[in-house]
């Protein structure tokens, strides 16, 4: 703008300057010693070419205001941390004991004992295992953590309308290997020195006991060969085990049991080994009035909420039966699942009766297909008088009207090449070298 001004405050004198050619005529006069031609030119106006160094500012590039800028500020602080506390269980503890010592509602732990109904986690918590609870940064209870297996993190959470069930399970790899043992006294007292449990070695007499007279034929000197799976999750064992083949040698005749991808055990001709399950755990095929639905609303509280077994319509008292052989693994009461019973069957299969009136089984009580193990009822929070069934394989629920279950006498036929596959990758590691014991080889 400054340039602008001057160059016409510039042109303006220089005009200013010059006589006009009108007053040069008017005279009549000739100036002497001037040329008229140089008066011509004079008379015309001055254009003077000027540079704007400086151009007008862009409307597009907005100019800043110091006025309006903000001083930098320092960033916010973050939340308080949540306030973790843990709690050891020790023998004689209960929930309920546990949940007053950490100041935690009466209401609150009925919550929990809700979102777990339909899993009954919390009622295998036992001494050594520990607690996890998580209370907001004004000491309000939030959740509450534990580990029922090693790989696997159950947490119940708070939300608006309740606790909410919620579980992690971090992978596992099974390491195989083989354990071998000479029969000295029992069969039974011979599997427990290779390292197995009282579980394992209920389930091999039994697979076998119909193969062999125990008391009878079984020898000093006789032998016991397995291929065991153990999980880990790193190097450390998580308790999980799996009998992959077994093989008893009496006399020199070899009996054998192999665990098929069916879940069943077979020996090595193919035939099955594995008892059969019942479908119904009642003599009386009753009427369905629940049906297995993993995405139910449940009918008291309305929110989704698994119904992980079937429900039978059957009047209080009646006699519920173990649908498979197996170990009663137990019997408790539940505040919304009432008195209940587990069996951990042979083979893969684990079984539960819930809202029982009355149980007349013990915990480690070996039970046989159709007995009658305890009577059906209302316990617990339901709805009316029923018997809730579940059937798990390996460990998760499924629908026990229509999962498969060991009903086969043989292996089907379409599986043949692959069991007998699966044999000649077992018989040689079951078999001894040179007749010599080897136990504990990887």
């Amino acid at each position: 703008m400054l340039g602008l001004v001057c160059s016409a405050c510039c042109v303006m004198a220089v005009q200013a300057s010059e006589p006009a050619s009108s007053d040069v005529e008017q005279s009549g006069v000739e100036q002497p010693g001037v040329d008229p031609s140089v008066i011509a030119q004079a008379s015309a106006p001055l254009v003077l070419q000027l540079t704007v160094l400086n151009p007008r500012p862009n409307p597009a590039w907005p100019l800043l205001d110091d006025a309006k800028l903000e001083p930098l500020r320092p960033p916010p602080p973050p939340p308080p941390p949540v306030i973790i506390k843990k709690h050891l269980i020790e023998s004689g503890d209960t929930l309920e004991k546990i949940f007053r010592q950490f100041d935690i509602s009466y209401n609150d732990l009925h919550g929990v004992l809700q979102a777990d109904e339909a899993y009954l986690v919390v009622d295998v918590i036992r001494p050594g295992s520990e607690l996890i609870f998580e209370f907001s940064p004004e000491g309000a209870f939030q959740a509450m953590s534990l580990r029922p297996e090693i790989n696997r993190l159950v947490t119940y959470r708070r939300q608006d309308d309740g606790f909410v069930y919620n579980e992690t399970i971090t992978p596992t790899e099974w390491k195989q290997h083989v354990v071998r043992a000479d029969v000295k006294h029992s069969l039974y007292a011979t599997i427990l020195e290779t390292g197995l449990s009282d579980r394992d070695a209920m389930e091999i007499t039994n697979l076998l006991g119909n193969k062999v007279n125990f008391k009878r034929e079984l020898r000093q000197g006789d032998m016991f060969d397995a291929v065991i799976s153990d999980e880990y999750m790193g190097d450390q064992a998580t308790g999980s085990r799996r009998l992959d083949a077994i093989k008893l040698t009496v006399r020199g005749k070899d009996h054998v049991a192999i665990l098929f991808d069916d879940g069943n055990y077979y020996d090595d001709q193919g035939n099955s080994l594995t008892p059969a399950l019942m479908r119904y755990p009642t003599k009386r095929r009753w009427r369905i009035s629940s049906s297995f639905n993993p995405f139910r609303h449940h009918p008291i509280t309305k929110r989704i909420s698994p119904h992980n077994g079937t429900d039978f319509a059957a009047p209080i008292g009646t006699p519920v039966l173990a649908t498979g052989d197996g170990i009663v693994t137990r019997v408790v009461k539940h505040a919304y699942a009432g008195l209940y019973v587990v069996i951990d069957n042979d083979g893969p299969f684990s079984t539960r009766f819930l809202h029982l009136s009355k149980a007349l089984v013990k915990r480690g009580q070996r039970v046989s297909r159709g007995q009658k193990i305890a009577l059906s009822g209302n316990s617990g929070r339901s709805t009316g008088a029923h018997l809730h069934y579940e059937l798990h394989i390996n460990g998760k629920p499924v629908n026990p009207m229509t999962a498969e279950i060991p009903t086969l006498v043989t292996v089907a036929k379409k599986d043949r090449d692959d069991f007998e596959q699966l044999v000649a990758n077992y018989m040689p590691q079951l078999q001894r070298q040179a007749g010599l014991l080897d136990s504990g080889e990887g």
